[in-house]
């Protein structure tokens, strides 16, 4: 797997007593992500969604690496918008 690097800007929209975001709909088809799902959300500082399939060790690797990279473009990326 050669993990595919994007970055998405989303609003955050009140809904009742919630906040929401939409999900890319690229990623929900890529993973076969439907309305029927529940998907698990890991917070550390970072909000992760985990698709339903159980990645490999290599899989979490290369993504992981992504992320690095992509954090610190996103963070100069917003900077140059301001």
């Amino acid at each position: 797997m050669t993990a595919v690097m994007e970055l998405h800007r989303k609003d955050v929209v009140k809904t009742g007593g919630s906040y929401r975001i939409a999900l890319p709909p690229t990623w929900l088809k890529s993973e076969g992500i439907s309305e029927e799902n529940t998907l698990d959300l890991l917070e550390a500082g970072l909000l992760m969604i985990l698709p339903p399939r159980e990645l490999k060790d290599d899989e979490i690797e290369e993504s992981f690496e992504c992320m690095r990279r992509m954090i610190k473009i996103a963070y100069r990326n917003r900077i140059a918008r301001k």
